[in-house]
């Protein structure tokens, strides 16, 4: 069997990897910076870095060295923006005379046009096009070793990437290399072709003729009460979320090669769910990740893989303080500042945003990178399947033209996956538990062998292993929780006779009632996050909610008396474990606690 450019990756390929050692300091990045004299504006202002537009063009490309001297003058780093968005952003990126998503809109136009045109659902580019991934390949060697010897801080493969637009569903990729390798990797999941038909509760007569459902034949099936078996067009959303992971960390890979200190990113990473934002898979597919914030998918994303450097995006909004406050919390290691107004540094509506990046600079910043996410032995597990799954089920109920949804329908209704998900993060937060992120994988490996309290979220698809270990669990006297029937369907989309798992009634209270966190807050709303420093000693950083105005009192209890120091004063409160603190509606308390 020939194998892809794709599977190989998936096969032989080292997983990225991150060295904060080269990532010391809380980074301040200007994307929009216009000559040496603003540059040097930038800079006195806190600003540390700023990005540079590559020469994309598959050319010899004009000296790099006039387009970042004015950086260098004003003692600017950068990172190198967007080296390939014609390749992982081709229905979302700039174009000067058309609107961003113009290709994913003409799409959907000849779509509903011509329902039966194939050509509608092959995506262009294919992400497995070997011809694609060796020109991207041979630019991004290129683009690196042009920059090396200055080290940037980054090189983003692309901004605001996606199989389609951002999030948006669509039936990428149907073309026949795709096809060829979704078969392929149809023969490492399953035995034999016979497994696959009992699994699909199809009739294939050969490998070649294994064909996925699209999503409008499987809301047919479903609507008409022809069974409810979604295996035969889940999988192949499966394959297609894999394929974007894999055809970006092929691009990590390029960047490796080049200069092996280098890092690969994405901007733009988007909520989970469609477009290829299925992070078990992305979250290890590069070293730097900036992400817009929904879903829970910083503490996502975090949990999952704790080495990633985070970074958020900022616009000067009057929610952008307590935003860039919460990121940083969340594990951040910077902002990229959006200045569509060109009014860096001196615009009065900069000057909040500018106060809390300086405010992050220095010992706060060094202390939050040295200090990792005290997890509670409490978990939620993360299932892409349930949400495939619902969602199919969702539209199926909704009667609704799916085509007609885009990536914003998709950020806005969350689904009852993603925002028991959500849900479920936020409560813990506001008990203080920092909860361990689990997977299919992750349970596969026995990951539930410390934990007391596992949640599961809206979890309708559940494969057999997963059953296995959850059951194991709660023989052994874990506590189980979940917000509906879990299993009703196996992780490729079969459905069982029943749900493997029944509903919890009153699931949040009992989640709840389950954990024993180290610290209890009393008051106003207040996310409570607890880090474990390096060489001893915790970190406790108390939140307001993002909603809240003006400043609270809250009560903080401890379960044991700890020498407490404020942080952002440098002033040590005495031996307590009890303690009145007034919280600013933006900026966190920030308390170094020592139990020894």
């Amino acid at each position: 069997m020939r194998v892809s450019v794709l599977l190989a990756s998936l096969l032989v390929l080292s997983a990225p990897r991150a060295y904060p050692a080269d990532w010391p300091h809380y980074e301040v990045i200007a994307w929009q910076t216009t000559g040496e004299a603003e540059d040097k504006a930038l800079k006195a202002a806190g600003i540390t870095a700023a990005s540079l537009i590559p020469h994309r063009d598959d050319t010899a490309p004009p000296p790099l060295g006039p387009e970042i001297a004015p950086l260098r003058a004003a003692g600017l780093s950068w990172y190198v923006e967007s080296v390939a968005p014609d390749f992982y952003a081709p229905y979302h990126r700039f174009h000067p005379d058309k609107p961003v998503d113009w290709l994913f809109t003409e799409t959907k136009r000849r779509y509903w046009t011509d329902p039966t045109n194939p050509a509608v659902f092959e995506r262009t580019p294919g992400l497995d096009d070997p011809l694609w991934l060796a020109r991207v390949r041979a630019r991004l060697d290129r683009v690196v070793r042009e920059n090396a010897p200055y080290h940037p801080l980054f090189y983003s493969l692309a901004d605001e990437p996606g199989i389609a637009d951002l999030a948006a569903a669509w039936d990428f990729d149907f073309s026949a290399r795709a096809l060829a390798d979704f078969r392929r990797w149809l023969r490492l999941l399953y035995r034999d072709l016979p497994a696959l038909n009992r699994e699909w509760g199809t009739d294939f007569p050969s490998w070649k003729r294994v064909r996925p459902m699209t999503t409008d034949r499987a809301l047919l099936a479903v609507r008409r009460g022809k069974g409810t078996n979604l295996a035969q067009w889940s999988d192949f959303r499966a394959w297609m979320d894999q394929s974007f992971a894999l055809s970006v960390r092929a691009g990590t890979a390029a960047v490796h090669a080049a200069d092996p200190r280098a890092l690969a990113a994405i901007e733009g990473a988007q909520i989970p769910g469609w477009g290829g934002y299925d992070y078990t898979g992305l979250a290890r597919a590069v070293d730097v990740m900036e992400i817009y914030e929904a879903g829970a998918n910083i503490d996502l994303v975090r949990g999952l893989n704790p080495d990633l450097v985070l970074l958020t995006t900022a616009q000067p909004t009057a929610a952008a303080p307590h935003a860039i406050w919460r990121a940083a919390l969340e594990g951040a290691r910077g902002v990229i500042l959006w200045d569509e107004g060109h009014t860096l540094p001196n615009g009065p509506e900069w000057q909040p945003v500018l106060d809390v990046t300086r405010a992050l600079r220095g010992r706060i910043a060094q202390t939050l990178f040295a200090a990792r996410p005290h997890r509670e032995p409490v978990a939620i597990l993360y299932s892409p399947a349930s949400f495939r799954i619902q969602w199919l089920l969702d539209r199926a109920a909704s009667n609704e033209d799916w085509t007609r949804r885009s990536a914003d329908t998709e950020f806005h209704q969350e689904g009852a996956v993603r925002a028991s998900f959500r849900e479920a993060v936020k409560a813990l937060l506001h008990r203080g538990v920092t909860p361990h992120i689990l997977t299919s994988k992750t349970l596969a490996e026995g990951a539930l062998g410390d934990i007391r309290v596992l949640f599961l979220p809206h979890a309708v698809a559940l494969s057999a292993g997963e059953v296995s270990a959850i059951r194991a669990f709660a023989a052994r006297g874990g506590t189980l929780i979940g917000d509906g029937p879990a299993g009703l369907f196996d992780a490729h989309g079969k459905p069982r006779a029943s749900a493997a798992f029944p509903p919890t009634q009153d699931p949040l209270s009992r989640l709840l009632a389950a954990t024993h966190p180290l610290v209890h807050v009393e008051g106003a709303p207040v996310e409570t996050r607890l880090y474990d420093i390096e060489g001893g000693g915790m970190l406790l950083a108390l939140h307001r909610d993002a909603a809240a105005s003006g400043a609270a009192p809250v009560t903080l209890t401890l379960s044991e008396p700890s020498r407490i120091t404020d942080l952002r004063a440098g002033a040590p409160l005495g031996r307590l474990d009890r303690l009145r603190l007034t919280l600013d509606a933006v900026a966190p308390a920030l308390l170094l606690l020592d139990r020894d």
